[in-house]
């Protein structure tokens, strides 16, 4: 997580830098796949609703430490109308 962090809140894209990229090589499609899967490794809590208009939502939370805070991200990306 602090890679993702680095980016949103010290503009720091480090490796996220190649997302940037129009075309992307061999090595990212690999560095994304693994990053998929870290992230369905760590801990997380699900939450689902349904919208007014029917869709159907999910949320994820991922605690960014074991020091108990009350500041979070909210991070929301894409769309996808195959769930």
């Amino acid at each position: 997580m602090g890679i993702v962090y680095n980016y949103i809140f010290n503009g720091n894209p480090g490796p996220l830098g190649r997302f940037s990229k129009r075309s992307h090589t061999e090595e990212y499609y690999i560095w994304r796949g693994d990053a998929a899967e870290d992230l369905e490794r760590q801990e997380r809590k699900v939450f689902h609703l349904t919208s007014p208009q029917g869709l159907k939502l999910n949320g994820y939370y991922y605690p960014a430490s074991d020091t108990p805070s009350s500041i979070i991200a909210i991070i929301v990306h894409g769309y996808r109308s195959d769930h």
